[in-house]
């Protein structure tokens, strides 16, 4: 449902249309303020859209700073001044800001790349460690990689004898 938030942060539901703003008791919003008229604005709906009009040439109003001459269509977070009283026009389930979802996502995108950045880094870190620490550390695939045969014959246990040549650190 919309509502309108006074500067006293006073919440006013606008519960039908037309819905009548002004000086007079029997208004729907009744507010207390230099040059406001007994019946000076009135706001309706249109389906889902809600509009603005004064209710008299005397009536002095803005929306956003514009002077409010004709109707003025309301959108989340208008603006509205009646007289020295200030309001803001809010929509039923409007976002409480207006940036961009995208944004968000960003954020949230950078930040797992960057942490799976720091675990793959960390991981290929542990693991040169782990090869440069010791002979019997180093995966297989490496040593064959390195393995040169030593002659032609075999040693006392009846296995070919190879000289390994370890990757420098």
């Amino acid at each position: 449902m919309p509502h309108i938030k006074l500067a006293t942060e006073q919440t006013v539901q606008v519960r039908h249309t037309p819905f009548i703003i002004g000086s007079d008791a029997t208004c729907d919003l009744s507010l207390q303020g230099q040059n406001v008229l007994p019946r000076h604005l009135i706001l309706q709906s249109r389906g889902s859209i809600w509009q603005a009009a004064t209710l008299s040439s005397r009536a002095i109003a803005y929306v956003n700073d514009r002077p409010l001459d004709s109707l003025a269509l309301l959108k989340d977070g208008d603006i509205i001044k009646v007289g020295n009283i200030t309001m803001i026009w809010r929509e039923q389930n409007a976002p409480i800001s207006r940036q961009s979802p995208w944004k968000g996502l960003l954020i949230i995108f950078l930040a797992v790349v960057a942490m799976l950045s720091l675990v793959f880094g960390w991981y290929d870190l542990s693991n040169n460690r782990e090869m440069t620490s010791s002979p019997d550390s180093v995966p297989t695939e490496i040593l064959i990689r390195h393995l040169t045969p030593v002659g032609g014959g075999e040693n006392e246990d009846g296995h070919p004898a190879y000289h390994i040549e370890l990757p420098s650190p």
